[in-house]
C-alpha cells in the first residue's frame, strides 16, 4: 500500500470516528475520569486544530527572525516588500493581518473557558463540586508545569502558563455564572480592560507622545531649539541601535540548543513580565467569553445557519474596516511605529474580537453543510492532539531555524517562513492522523490526563 492509500485509509477511520459520534455530549458516561476520545464534542477538536496550526502564522516571527514592529517584516536582516516577492509579502501581511493576528490566539483562549465549563459540570450535575474543584486544580497544576518547561526550554513565547494560571485565579470561580452574565463580562474584559493592558505592556501612550514632540522638532527645521535638536539626533542614534540590536538577535538565533539556554530563560522571563504587566487581560476577556457562547450553545454549532451568517458578516466587515486602512496607513508612512501605535494598537482589541467571532461563525457554519463537512475531520485529529501538536511545532521550529544545522534564523526571505509553516502543517496532520489511528491520546495528552486523574489512562485502541 503506497503513502497516500496509508493517508486515505487513516484520513477514513477518523472521519468515521468522529462521524458516528458527533452528537455525544463530551462526557463518558456514568464515570469519572477524563473524557473518552469517543465522547468529544467534534466542532471543538476542529475549532481548536484550526487555532493550533493558525496560531504558527504569528508564532513564525518569533522563531524565524527579530523585527522591529509587532507581526510585521520590517527591519529584516533580508528585507521584505522589495524584490519580485514584494507583492507575495504583501498578500500574506494582509491575509495573516485580516484572518489570524491576534485571533488565533483568541481562539484558543475562547476554547480553553469553554474547556472549563466543559470539564466542570460533568461532576457537578452529579452534585460532586468538589471532586471537580480537585480535578480542574491539578489538571492546571501540571498544565503550568508543562508550560513553564515549554517556555523556559523550548520556545520563549509559551501561552500555557498563563492559560493556566487565569484559570485557577478566575475561571474556576465565573463558571456558575449565566450565559448572558459571561458573554457581557468577557466583552468588557477583552475590549476596554484588554486595551488598557495593551496600551500599559507596550508603552503605546509614550509612543504617540515621543512621536507627536519628534514631529514637532523635525517640523521646527533651522527654528529648533537646543533639545529638540538633540531628540533628532537620538532618534537617529536610537534606529542605528536597533539595527544592530537585530545583527546581534541573529547573531544569538544561531546558537546551538544548549548554548542558547541562558538568551531562552531570559526572553521567556521577559514576556512573562511583559503579559504581567497587562497584555494577559485581553486573553481573560476572551477565555470569560468562551464560557458564556459555549453555554450557549453557539460552539456546539446548535443555533440555526442564519445566526452564525449574520455574525460572520459583521465580524468581517469590522476587522476589514479597521485593519484594511491601518495596513495602508502603515505601509504609505514608512512603517511608523507612530502610525502602527494610532491604527493598529488602539483598535487591535475590538478588531481581534470580531474577526476571532467572524472565523468561528465562518467555520461553524461550514460545519453545518455536510460536502464540506469531511474536509475538516482531520482538523479534529489536530485539535484532539493540541497540545502535542504545540509542543512538536516548537520543537521543529526551534531545529530548523536555530538549534540544527540549518541555522534558518533571519537568513531567509519573509514569504519563505510560509514555506516552512505549510511544511509544519503538514506534519501535524499526518503525525496526528496516523498516532490516532492506533492510539486514544495524543503522546502530551497522554501524561497530562494521567497526571491530572492520577492513574494511567489506557493508551492503545483495542480493535475487535
Amino acid at each position: 500500500m503506497n503513502q497516500n492509500k496509508v493517508l486515505l485509509s487513516v484520513i477514513d477511520i477518523t472521519q468515521q470516528s468522529i462521524s458516528n459520534n458527533e452528537n455525544v455530549p463530551g462526557a463518558r458516561p456514568a464515570q469519572d475520569g477524563p473524557a473518552d476520545p469517543e465522547y468529544r464534542v467534534v466542532s471543538l477538536d476542529i475549532l481548536r486544530g484550526g487555532a493550533v496550526l493558525g496560531i504558527l502564522l504569528l508564532n513564525i516571527y518569533d522563531f524565524a527572525s527579530p523585527s522591529l514592529l509587532f507581526d510585521v517584516p520590517v527591519g529584516l536582516l533580508k528585507p521584505a516588500f522589495t524584490g519580485w516577492h514584494a507583492g507575495v509579502d504583501n498578500i500574506i501581511l494582509w491575509l495573516t493581518w485580516f484572518f489570524a493576528e491576534g485571533k488565533m490566539r483568541s481562539l484558543f483562549s475562547i476554547l480553553f473557558g469553554a474547556g472549563v465549563i466543559l470539564l466542570t459540570e460533568r461532576y457537578e450535575k452529579k452534585g460532586r463540586s468538589g471532586q471537580a474543584a480537585i480535578i480542574f486544580y491539578r489538571r492546571n497544576l501540571w498544565l503550568l508545569i508543562i508550560g513553564l518547561c515549554h517556555g523556559f526550554l523550548l520556545f520563549a513565547g509559551d501561552i500555557l502558563v498563563d492559560y493556566s494560571l487565569l484559570a485557577m485565579l478566575f475561571l474556576f470561580f465565573l463558571r456558575g455564572l449565566k450565559a448572558r452574565t459571561l458573554l457581557i463580562t468577557g466583552t468588557v474584559v477583552w475590549l476596554a480592560f484588554g486595551t488598557a493592558g495593551l496600551f500599559n505592556s507596550f508603552g503605546i501612550a509614550g509612543t504617540l507622545r515621543a512621536g507627536t514632540e519628534l514631529k514637532d522638532a523635525q517640523q521646527a527645521g533651522s527654528h529648533a531649539t537646543a533639545e529638540q535638536r538633540a531628540m533628532i539626533i537620538k532618534a537617529a542614534r536610537d534606529d542605528q541601535t536597533a539595527i544592530e540590536g537585530l545583527r546581534q538577535q541573529i547573531k544569538a538565533g544561531h546558537a546551538r540548543y544548549w548554548e542558547g539556554r541562558v538568551d531562552r530563560i531570559n526572553n521567556e522571563l521577559g514576556f512573562l513580565l511583559l503579559k504581567s504587566s497587562g497584555l494577559f487581560v485581553s486573553y481573560l476577556g476572551a477565555m470569560i467569553f468562551g464560557m458564556g457562547l459555549y453555554k450557549t450553545g453557539f460552539l456546539n454549532n446548535q443555533l440555526p445557519p442564519s445566526r452564525y451568517l449574520v455574525i460572520m458578516v459583521i465580524g468581517y466587515v469590522i476587522t476589514f474596516s479597521i485593519t484594511g486602512p491601518g495596513l495602508w496607513k502603515l505601509q504609505h508612512t514608512g512603517y511608523s511605529p507612530v502610525t502602527f501605535a494610532q491604527w493598529l494598537w488602539m483598535p487591535y482589541c475590538l478588531q481581534v474580537a470580531a474577526g476571532t467571532l467572524a472565523n468561528l461563525s465562518f467555520v461553524l457554519l461550514i460545519l453545518k453543510i455536510k460536502f464540506f463537512k469531511k474536509f475538516f475531520f482531520p482538523l479534529a485529529a489536530v485539535g484532539r492532539m493540541a497540545l502535542s501538536n504545540y509542543i512538536l511545532t516548537s520543537i521543529i521550529c526551534g531545529w530548523v531555524f536555530s538549534w540544527g544545522p540549518l541555522k534558518l534564523y533571519g537568513d531567509i526571505e519573509f514569504y519563505q517562513w510560509y514555506v516552512i509553516v505549510a511544511g509544519i502543517w503538514c506534519i501535524n496532520l499526518v503525525f496526528s492522523l496516523t498516532w490516532l489511528k492506533y492510539f486514544r491520546f495524543g503522546p502530551i495528552e497522554w501524561v497530562w490526563r494521567s497526571l491530572t486523574y492520577w492513574e494511567l489512562e489506557r493508551m492503545k485502541i483495542h480493535r475487535h
